[in-house]
């Protein structure tokens, strides 16, 4: 809403001599001949316009003139002469004592004049020539603030050149305007009333009466307000590393916002830019996703908020919740060692919480171990000193992660870091292919010793019509199951010999053959 609207300027002088232009003496040029009518004294002369002014804007002009009996008077025409131009040509005409002329270059001086036309047709004689310069006017309030927190304001004044007062108004039509001389600023008092847009309207006159208009507006505000101050821990006490969301309603944008945590934590900034965990910009709630910084304790906190609106007015701080943050010193585990494919030791630092409970062994699959789908509880151990646990029944060359929580005597843990190592990798047991048979004259069964390995993937079972069957011979069948210790083969060739072999493979992708076994095929 800010910013002036484009100035009005107006005539330095009202005749050309007065202002000290290049010409001397302004001369009402001769009537053009072929605006008079056939017998010129046959028509009532119309008369002379006088009073010509001006009020005008960038590149116009606004002119207004009086005579003294319109009804002799059909329309005028407007002349204008520029001090770059040798004579005056017609800019214009106008069927009432006013016109305005547009086209006008800023700073250049331009002559002006008017002349009555009777209805006959007859130009009467032209007015005393105006001066106009057109070029910038303005007024700003509060040096361009968007805001003002009182109605007492101080006003910039940018005038024309040639201007010696200036009229400053409340109201469009200047009905409550007060006059002063001019000067760089002034003080001025805003209309009073609920806080909103407020105008201010300026109008600066030279000595001759010719005048430029302008006018510049603000926001009045002089209240700010905190409706409500939240946080989502829901009463619930709140762990270093954890994060809690503040929120401060106020119903303004642009301000600035802060909540403190008792004695705590002092002046959290707020945003309201979409960021932090704010939800949307510029709507007047502000939010922070507050990470718990070590150290930080709270008892049953009031959260304390405090704002400032854009135009410096201060709400009256609001504690609508309270936040207890307990900080249980966190401990670390300080070694994952494999014992064997399938088990794991892991060891930890001791805590020394005077209201120690327990630890809390998490084990999951990736480094995220308190929020990963496959965490699991490891163990529980009740004493302080006990600081390592054997972890068994794991999955053969793979890497499992730990973290160790200390659980205190309210029931509230504190997590310390992640730790992680990789089980011991061996090559799968190999089964021993019992019989083979044929069954027919296109397939045959084969029956092998179960594999009894942790880490066991599947049974691969290649082919050959020559001795050697390995994995770059026909891979004739895949057995998942690992209870499933046989496979009917088909496909075979009549009166054929086939070798066979069956190689067990483990989850790393490590695989050993079978001895190898043959069968033929019958006509």
């Amino acid at each position: 809403m800010r910013h002036a609207t484009p100035g009005l300027l107006f005539a330095a002088c009202a005749l050309a001599a007065a202002c000290g232009c290049s010409r001397q003496h302004v001369v009402d040029p001769p009537r053009d001949s072929a605006l008079d009518p056939g017998n010129p004294g046959a028509a009532r002369d119309p008369g002379r316009p006088g009073g010509l002014t001006a009020e005008v804007g960038s590149g116009q002009a606004g002119l207004r003139w009086t005579i003294a009996d319109p009804s002799r008077v059909s329309y005028f025409r407007i002349y204008r002469q520029s001090e770059r131009e040798a004579e005056f040509s017609l800019a214009d005409t106008s069927a009432a004592q006013a016109k305005t002329v547009f086209g006008l270059q800023d700073g250049l001086d331009y002559l002006f004049q008017v002349a009555a036309v009777n209805p006959a047709g007859y130009e009467g004689r032209r007015s005393d020539a105006l001066v106009v310069r057109p070029g910038p006017a303005g007024v700003s309030i509060n040096a361009g603030a968007r805001r003002a927190n009182s109605l007492a304001v101080v006003l910039t004044l940018s005038p024309p050149s040639g201007a010696t007062r200036v009229a400053v108004a409340n109201l469009a039509s200047f009905a409550d305007s007060a006059v002063f001389e001019l000067a760089a600023t002034r003080a001025w008092t805003l209309s009073s009333g609920p806080d909103g847009v407020r105008t201010v309207y300026v109008r600066y006159r030279d000595a001759l009466g010719n005048s430029a208009a302008t006018s510049d507006d603000i926001l009045l505000d002089r209240l700010a307000e905190i409706s409500a101050v939240t946080e989502n821990s829901g009463g619930a006490a709140m762990l270093e590393g954890q994060t809690v969301r503040f929120t401060l309603a106020s119903g303004e944008a642009e301000g600035a916002a802060t909540v403190d945590i008792g004695g705590a934590r002092s002046g959290l900034r707020l945003f309201d830019d979409g960021t932090h965990g704010d939800a949307a910009a510029d709507d007047g709630v502000y939010t922070l996703d507050y990470v718990i910084e070590p150290g930080v304790e709270a008892n049953a906190a009031a959260v304390v908020g405090r704002f400032t609106d854009a135009a410096g007015n201060v709400a009256t701080r609001a504690a609508s919740t309270t936040l207890t943050i307990q900080n249980t010193p966190p401990v670390a585990i300080t070694a994952v060692v494999p014992v064997s494919t399938s088990a794991l030791n892991v060891f930890w630092s001791p805590s020394g919480a005077p209201d120690f409970a327990s630890y809390r062994l998490w084990r999951a699959e990736t480094r995220n171990v308190l929020t990963a789908p496959t965490r699991a509880v490891a163990t529980t151990v009740s004493s302080r000193t006990n600081t390592s646990f054997q972890d068994g029944g794991l999955k053969e060359d793979f890497r499992y992660y730990y973290l160790v929580e200390v659980v205190d005597a309210g029931n509230l843990a504190s997590p310390g870091p992640p730790d992680s190592a990789v089980t011991l990798n061996d090559f799968p047991t190999p089964v021993v292919v019992d019989t083979v048979s044929t069954v027919g004259t296109d397939r045959a069964l084969l029956t092998w010793s179960r594999n009894q390995n942790t880490d066991f993937a599947a049974y691969r079972v290649y082919q050959s019509t020559t001795p050697g069957a390995d994995t770059t011979r026909t891979l004739a069948a895949t057995v998942a199951n690992q209870s499933t210790a046989y496979r009917d083969v088909t496909g075979l060739l009549p009166s054929t010999t086939y070798y066979f072999r069956v190689y067990v493979v483990d989850r790393s992708g490590r695989q050993v053959p079978s001895n190898e076994v043959d069968a033929r095929t019958p006509p």
